[in-house]
């Protein structure tokens, strides 16, 4: 087969593997002007390839076969080069968001990303042992994680007088019971606070069983005016329907 575009010889097939043409879309006769120019221009194309022979301008590779077009002895010295990279300066900054490395200033040239000693990324290459990345809880989380601590250290310190009243009265016993249950709830209110701070999930997964269970033991007992029951209601429903998805 003979290309009427560029008149490259090809074994079989409508389309020429030289310039692309497809004899089955173009009349030979309308191209007859343009081929006519392709062929008195190759005679000025300076690359021959090594391995089908064709003619074309510029480049290493052939746009016929992809034959790379190098001298053996110029690909044995181009490959000697290459594996001798010792001398070679590496790359010294280190994009603090992708990991690229780069030359030289403070803005990767891959992702934008302009280096910043507060970058995470930068803080934990500086002390990889001891740093640990967290997200910070919202605002309204502190603050109700604080009122909730210091509320159950003010419950904590009132369990502890009524143990001391309770050892010197006659109804010791149920003085000390008291007391002991409520200084459990008092410290597992404190530590179940922290860890809200900490944004873990499954200290608001307690706190919404704790405070499902206490409205339903204030139904029962019928304090349905009382104030520990709309705080139940309040609290239950913070933790039920506000946002926790940030929270691991």
């Amino acid at each position: 087969m003979k290309c009427p575009n560029c008149g490259f010889s090809f074994n079989a097939g409508k389309t020429c593997p030289s310039c692309g043409h497809n004899d089955s879309e173009i009349d030979p006769e309308q191209v007859s002007g343009r081929t006519q120019t392709y062929a008195a221009n190759r005679s000025k194309t300076s690359m021959t390839c090594r391995k089908c022979g064709l003619r074309y301008d510029s480049g290493e590779t052939c746009p016929s076969c992809g034959h790379t077009n190098i001298d053996p002895a110029a690909q044995r010295l181009a490959l000697a080069n290459r594996n001798d990279r010792s001398a070679t300066p590496k790359p010294e900054v280190l994009c603090n968001k992708c990991g690229f490395r780069f030359n030289s200033g403070m803005t990767c040239p891959s992702c934008g990303h302009t280096n910043s000693v507060k970058d995470p990324e930068y803080r934990a290459r500086q002390n990889p042992k001891n740093y640990v990345y967290r997200p910070k809880p919202k605002t309204w989380v502190l603050v109700i994680s604080i009122i909730g601590i210091i509320y159950a250290a003010i419950d904590s310190l009132l369990s502890v007088v009524l143990l001391i009243i309770g050892s010197g009265s006659k109804l010791s016993l149920i003085y000390n019971v008291i007391g002991i249950v409520l200084l459990v709830f008092s410290l597992l209110s404190i530590f179940l606070f922290i860890n809200l701070l900490r944004m873990k999930k499954w200290a608001v997964w307690v706190f919404r069983i704790l405070y499902t269970l206490s409205i339903i033991l204030l139904a029962v007992q019928g304090q349905f005016l009382s104030l520990p029951f709309f705080a139940a209601i309040f609290w239950s429903a913070v933790f039920w329907f506000a946002d926790w998805s940030d929270f691991s």
